[in-house]
């Protein structure tokens, strides 16, 4: 009985820090698409940017995707201020 009442705790408390995980890990990929929309939508003429990348990685598409765009945007705004891509 002891040996039973026991199991039944530790898979509660397993549940529990499985359930903590997954809801840490929610928050956490909410608080990225967030960050990642801010820096999205403080880039001017985005549009024909991502157009001009798009057709960039359509035309080349074994190269890296900075490299293949050239052009397509100003410096810096593809990193969004994080400095040069290696």
């Amino acid at each position: 009985m002891c040996w039973t009442r026991q199991a039944e705790l530790v898979d509660g408390l397993v549940e529990l820090l499985v359930g903590l995980i997954h809801k840490i890990n929610a928050r956490a990929e909410r608080k990225v698409e967030k960050e990642l929309i801010g820096e999205l939508t403080a880039v001017k003429g985005k549009r024909g940017i991502f157009s001009k990348m798009v057709n960039a990685a359509i035309e080349h598409p074994d190269e890296r995707a900075d490299r293949a765009a050239g052009g397509a945007a100003p410096p810096g705004d593809l990193c969004a201020g994080r400095g040069p891509v290696a």
